[in-house]
């Protein structure tokens, strides 16, 4: 187990069709070995109606990054962490990598179904 002060943290925009968009941003190891019921490789958080976000105690790490339309699909529980919806958004995810004790900046589109 590795303890540390200095946590990952994440902020940022997400856009659709060029405007500031209120989303649910999914963040997902990049090695699908890690997505599993209850990963501590994954996190959501929404945006503000400004388009603005802000996500912080990822592990370290690479991750994939999606803007994906608050609806249904992909719901208030963890859903969204069934390997195969991931998969759906793969190609269409942005690469991060994460490092302790920094903050990253991301520009997401949001992710069209």
């Amino acid at each position: 187990m590795v303890l540390s002060h200095r946590v990952t943290t994440i902020a940022g925009r997400v856009t659709t069709r060029g405007r500031p968009a209120a989303a649910s941003i999914l963040f997902f190891a990049a090695d699908g070995q890690a997505w599993y019921p209850q990963s501590r490789f994954f996190a959501q958080t929404m945006s503000t109606p400004d388009g603005s976000f802000r996500l912080e105690g990822l592990p370290p790490g690479a991750y994939l990054a999606a803007a994906v339309d608050k609806t249904a699909s992909v719901g208030n529980g963890d859903e969204w962490q069934d390997p195969d919806y991931l998969e759906t958004l793969v190609t269409r995810a942005r690469r991060v990598t994460l490092v302790d004790g920094e903050r990253t900046t991301l520009t997401l589109t949001v992710v069209e179904r």
